[in-house]
């Protein structure tokens, strides 16, 4: 009767590592994973901040264009003297 008790208490020992092991690399994995959805969040942040400046530098550019071409003085255009 001892030898079965002694048997299944270590049994038992051995399932709850096994449990803690299991639960403790379910920890690491969501970690890992949380990380790599942050980084992937973050690289989408800057890729869209990069594309918003860079579509107002070519407004800002065109509206200069704009006033410069309207601060030029009008020449008419004269037939043959």
């Amino acid at each position: 009767m001892c030898i079965i008790q002694a048997r299944s208490k270590t049994e038992a020992a051995r399932q709850k590592v096994a449990q803690e092991v299991q639960k403790e690399l379910r920890n690491i994995q969501q970690e890992a994973m949380q990380r790599r959805k942050a980084e992937r969040k973050k690289m989408m942040e800057e890729a869209e901040a990069k594309l918003g400046a860079e579509a107002i530098r070519k407004k800002e550019a065109k509206d200069r264009a704009r006033q410069m071409k309207k601060a030029m003085p009008r020449m008419k255009m004269s037939r043959g003297a």
